[in-house]
């Protein structure tokens, strides 16, 4: 049976901005993608801490590149409440299965230092808990 593209998606993103568990999320990602895999719909994740220059832009594209199900990501920024943020919309490669975390640990290498880029990865257990490990 298929389900109405839109609802999916918005389920699936209503999941994430609540921080509900990883594993909710990833059940309604799946469905969704399985249901609809040529969707052009995206998700999108808030960015704790922005790209500040182009090598940080394309660090974060690399750290997306990485991950299996994500084609690339698209930055957008918001104003809510008089406040700017920046969301990054993760754009879908089919046929993978999607796991949340690997975007959450691509989106979190801007949080480390070039150097430290260059070392670790960060791999996350949960939407919150990540550590960085040695590559």
């Amino acid at each position: 049976m298929k389900h109405n593209d839109i609802l999916m998606q918005t389920y699936a993103q209503l999941l994430i901005t609540r921080r509900e568990d990883y594993r909710r999320i990833n059940v309604a990602l799946n469905a969704w993608r399985r249901n609809h895999p040529t969707s052009a719909e995206t998700i999108w994740l808030p960015l704790a801490v922005p790209p500040r220059s182009q090598a940080e832009s394309a660090a974060l594209q690399r750290a997306l590149a990485e991950v299996p199900w994500i084609s690339h990501g698209e930055l957008q920024t918001v104003e809510q409440g008089g406040r700017a943020s920046v969301r990054v919309h993760l754009v879908f490669r089919p046929p993978y299965e999607v796991d949340i975390r690997e975007a959450v640990a691509a989106v979190t290498v801007l949080s480390l230092s070039a150097e430290e880029r260059a070392r670790f990865r960060v791999r996350c257990l949960t939407l919150i808990d990540c550590n960085v490990e040695p590559r």
